[in-house]
């Protein structure tokens, strides 16, 4: 069947890759590797393998997934819902045949919260943090993550949520907390299917350490460690973010995406580069400014201001 039908899986796939590019050079190469698994965890949200499906329901959604004509898979989908309207099953169908991720993300985040007991969700959560961190929100998906080895220790997915938790906390260039965890994780995990993958981490993590600083991009003053930042946009709906993230990827420019959250509210913050001073900051602010029409406002890295 189509990978379109299950969750939007396309655009996630995209985003992944996206998230890879923008990562800085010695983590893109640290964590290649960990892209590539992570391709391979969306994609058994389609083939969902069998060891899933001991009882009736789940065999149910197996061969509902194996159906081939689009009129007879809504068919079933709907005999399916009405079957088990009200319960974990039919949320769960719910999520994993709605085709736009942000909706099915919805999804899956009702169904942990309302049958939190549900063989269901632990897999739920995986799926929201898959998405976090394919769309390059690394403090969501680090808090999903670690929510699924806090709540589901017999998880299946532990190793895998333990992994991609410290992969978060890496993607955000926290150095020497990434370099402490990896270790931890090695030191703590010694079954880990994802034990090799973690070596290799350290290993380009240290090899990283010994690089020197980047130049800066084109001759602008941003540095990779620098205090302050610029922030470009402020936005309560997170598609909003992504768009401009993308627009300042196209310009070359360093860029992440990063959450802020008080009380109910929560809103997505746009960042570009980094720069040693407030005074360097605000020359590129102005400069950016001038020649792209975006507001700015000076924030440092260690803050999340709307």
């Amino acid at each position: 069947m189509a990978l379109s039908r299950v969750s939007g899986v396309g655009n996630v796939r995209q985003e992944l890759n996206l998230a890879a590019r923008v990562m800085p050079g010695h983590f893109r190469r640290a964590f290649g590797l960990a892209r590539q698994v992570s391709l391979v965890v969306l994609l058994l949200w389609v083939g969902l393998p069998t060891w899933l499906f001991p009882q009736e329901p789940d065999r149910e959604i197996e061969a509902l997934l194996q159906i081939q004509d689009e009129a007879t898979f809504h068919k079933q989908l709907q005999t399916l819902r009405k079957k088990y309207r009200g319960t974990a099953v039919a949320l769960y169908l719910e999520a994993l045949t709605e085709p736009n991720a942000v909706t099915a993300v919805e999804k899956y985040k009702a169904l942990a919260t309302r049958f939190p007991k549900s063989k269901y969700a632990p897999q739920a959560l995986m799926k929201v943090a898959e998405y976090y961190f394919a769309r390059g929100l690394y403090i969501s998906s680090r808090r999903k993550f670690q929510e699924v080895v806090e709540k589901y220790p017999r998880s299946p997915y532990v190793y895998e949520a333990r992994y991609f938790a410290l992969a978060s906390l890496c993607a955000i260039s926290r150095d020497e907390s990434c370099y402490a965890e990896l270790k931890k994780y090695i030191i703590e995990n010694p079954g880990s299917p994802f034990l090799v993958m973690a070596k290799r981490d350290l290993l380009a993590l240290r090899e990283g350490k010994k690089e020197s600083p980047p130049e800066p991009a084109n001759g602008r003053t941003q540095t990779a460690k620098g205090r302050y930042t610029l922030q470009v946009g402020a936005f309560s709906q997170v598609n909003n973010a992504l768009n401009l993230k993308s627009y300042c990827m196209k310009l070359g420019l360093p860029v992440e995406v990063r959450e802020s959250r008080s009380q109910d509210r929560t809103m997505y913050l746009v960042w570009v580069g980094a720069f040693e001073t407030e005074e360097a900051a605000r020359l590129f602010g102005e400069k950016f400014k001038r020649e792209h029409g975006k507001p700015y406002r000076i924030v440092t890295r260690d803050q999340a201001q709307k």
